[in-house]
């Protein structure tokens, strides 16, 4: 479990420069770190006991994850 909240520790960081994961357009990592991200404190805090924190907790990852949500944008439509 360490290891999972040293990696959220990470994004926590780099989103704290950036709009998304990898430069000025949303990408599939952007994506695919999303759905991660809305599932987490429903499913891996409560079910899969790992509640050290939740992403509502972290200040970047959750504003990251509304923002994305609102977009709407798919980038250049290719995945």
């Amino acid at each position: 479990m360490r290891r999972l909240f040293e990696a959220l520790d990470l994004l926590e960081e780099r989103l704290a420069g950036r709009r998304y994961l990898v430069g000025d357009l949303i990408t599939e990592a952007d994506w695919r770190l999303f759905v991660t991200l809305i599932r987490f404190d429903a499913v891996y805090y409560g079910h899969f006991k790992c509640n050290l924190r939740r992403i509502a907790d972290y200040h970047h990852l959750s504003g990251y994850a509304r923002s994305v949500s609102a977009t709407g944008d798919r980038g250049d439509g290719h995945f």
